[in-house]
């Protein structure tokens, strides 16, 4: 390749006896693997990689591989500085095989990753994974609308956040979205697409890498950094585009293209499975899983995680950010705190497809179309003979088939709206079914209570937080609509009202002479001012209050009460000073 030089992006492997999770690097509570040797977590691995067997823990060398010499290849360019905002209305330039490619900046280097972070620590509490799969039994089919978008053979789909449809018809790109349909022109066989970071979709074809900024239709300048290579799939997570080619994985970001140097040991630089997530990117080589996600630094650290007995054929994230994969015919659940499901429907999976903004799955097994959410698979029946499909926004779906693309609309299911995470308030769920106006009746169950009958539309329910109690709870809800069978859907929700704030302090009562200086008066007073006594008397409340303030002054100079008998303490003044201070009450 002419004026381009690889750049290899130096990648942390950490190895840990857990799945090293998403956020923080925190560990998994349930897929096992183990490191070895001196310090696991000071490894580097840049260009030499490390050999991993088809099974078991990775096994780490006796010392980490030094760092690369910096005369084997010029440091690749500088990652820092912010790409300039793409230009919508800007044509893309027709490629130019004869100009030089971009050479990287060899004043700038990429950030490393730290040396320093310790392994995660083992999870003693962790889960094993199940050993076998669930069965899901057959429900009753639901209905599905499949309402003709374009007419033609379908060979490709791909979806936008916006659900702008992108589809290959009889070998031409049609775009599809709320204009109608545009004809982009002729395109060799798509195998992979991708929206890149700067909103450009790009298309792996079996005749290289295209791409499409509205109705501009043109061969990108990564196509040259590409060269020869043979992109198979391709995903963006912020300003980074990861490509899985014939010649391994890769990154480009910000006009430059950098080599992954992790993972080629399990099985040397094959096709790869990508799919983005929340907060990094998830990795299949050869049925080996990897997460990919960047530290503070920006530089990108590697995790293995062990899948034992696990066959990758497709990824894919959801809104939960749970990562779903296809294994050999069944699906594979890994969620965001670590727990796994393994399903097996009655027919092999074989499609699978999942949008990261989107709580539904949509999954072809067989001759059936099969839908995941809130916990439930739903089949539908109306899909018909499907070669390809994308999973829309609000439950729908797009259905690629041999007579033509369709909007799959589900007839007969409904959605929950309901909050996410912990309820510390009270919060309102509402029932969102397909084709509200044939709906018949709604009906909810909290707990193990009766069944009620909710009023709607709109149909919904309070959750009384406070009532309930904290602690787990399920709502299960039940749609009946006049023509088709009833759907049911469960809420399963956490209460956790925190305690209310403890009372602010009261002050005790005050002192009273009944209660508090009489009885003082009797034990230090009397015996001298009472009645009886030698002194000049203090006739009670009344005389006490006349001449207080010098009979305070002669118990603080402790001169009296007069020996042999003990003086007052701080407490018993104290109480003379609150009787004076709340008004001498009696």
């Amino acid at each position: 390749m002419v004026g381009h030089r690889r750049a290899s992006v130096r990648v942390e492997v950490c190895l840990a006896s857990v799945l090293a999770w998403m956020a923080g690097c925190a560990p998994s509570s349930t897929e096992t693997a183990e490191s070895t040797g001196p310090d696991a977590s000071k490894l580097v691995v840049d260009a030499t990689p490390l050999p991993v067997p088809d099974a078991g823990p990775l096994p780490v060398p006796d010392a980490a591989p030094p760092p690369p010499s910096m005369d084997a290849a010029p440091p690749p360019p500088s990652l820092d500085a912010a790409p300039p905002p793409p230009n919508p209305d800007a044509a893309l330039p027709p490629p130019n095989p004869d100009a030089a490619l971009p050479t990287p900046n060899p004043d700038a280097a990429l950030p490393p990753p730290s040396l320093d972070a310790a392994l995660p620590p083992l999870n003693p509490d962790a889960a094993l994974p199940p050993p076998s799969p669930t069965s899901i039994a057959p429900p009753p089919l639901a209905d599905l609308t499949a309402e003709p978008l374009a007419d033609g053979t379908v060979t490709a789909l791909h979806v936008s956040a916006d659900d702008t449809l992108h589809a290959v018809v009889d070998g031409a790109l049609v775009r599809i979205d709320a204009n109608g349909t545009s004809d982009l022109g002729d395109i060799a066989p798509v195998v992979a697409a991708a929206v890149a970071p700067d909103g450009t979709l790009l298309l792996a074809t079996l005749q290289g890498l295209r791409a499409v900024r509205g109705d501009d239709f043109g061969t990108p300048a990564l196509a040259d950094a590409l060269a020869d290579r043979f992109v198979l799939s391709l995903v963006a997570v912020d300003d980074v585009l990861f490509l899985s080619t014939d010649a391994g994985l890769f990154a480009w970001r910000e006009g430059a293209l950098y080599g992954l140097g992790f993972g080629d040991e399990v099985g040397g630089p094959e096709y790869a499975l990508l799919a983005a997530a929340r907060d990094g990117l998830w990795v299949s080589r050869n049925d080996a899983l990897w997460w990919l996600t960047p530290d503070e630094a920006g530089a990108w650290r590697a995790w293995a995680v062990d899948t034992p007995g696990w066959r990758i054929d497709a990824l894919a994230v959801d809104a939960d950010d749970t990562l779903w994969a296809l294994d050999t015919g069944t699906l594979r659940a890994l969620r965001a705190d670590g727990t796994t499901d393994w399903f097996a429907l009655p027919e092999p999976a074989e499609t699978l497809s999942a949008r990261a903004d989107q709580p539904e799955v949509w999954v072809r097994a067989g001759a059936s179309l099969w839908m995941h959410r809130d916990g439930l698979f739903v089949p539908y029946r109306g899909a018909g003979d499907l070669v390809v499909l994308a999973g829309l926004s609000a439950g729908r779906v797009a259905l690629g088939r041999a007579d033509g693309v369709f909007l799959g609309v589900p007839g007969r299911g409904f959605r929950i709206d309901a909050p996410r995470g912990p309820l510390a308030e009270s919060a309102v769920v509402e029932v969102l079914p397909a084709q509200p106006e044939q709906v018949e009746r709604v009906t909810a169950q909290l707990d193990d209570g009766p069944v009620t009958d909710l009023d709607g539309p709109p149909w919904r329910v309070t959750l009384d937080a406070a009532a309930l109690g904290n602690g787990p709870h399920r709502l299960s809800l039940t749609t009946a609509w006049q023509d088709a069978p009833p759907a049911t859907a469960r809420y399963d929700f956490v209460v956790a009202v925190p305690p209310p704030p403890p009372p602010p302090p009261t002050e005790p009562p005050p002192p009273t002479w009944s209660s508090d200086i009489a009885p003082l008066f009797e034990m230090h007073c009397a015996q001298c001012h009472g009645p009886r006594g030698f002194a000049h008397p203090i006739p009670g409340a009344a005389g006490l209050r006349a001449e207080f303030e010098l009979a305070l002054a002669a118990v603080r100079e402790r001169r009296m009460p007069l020996p042999p008998n003990r003086s007052l303490s701080a407490d018993e003044i104290a109480l003379l000073v609150g009787w004076s201070n709340a008004g001498f009450p009696e």
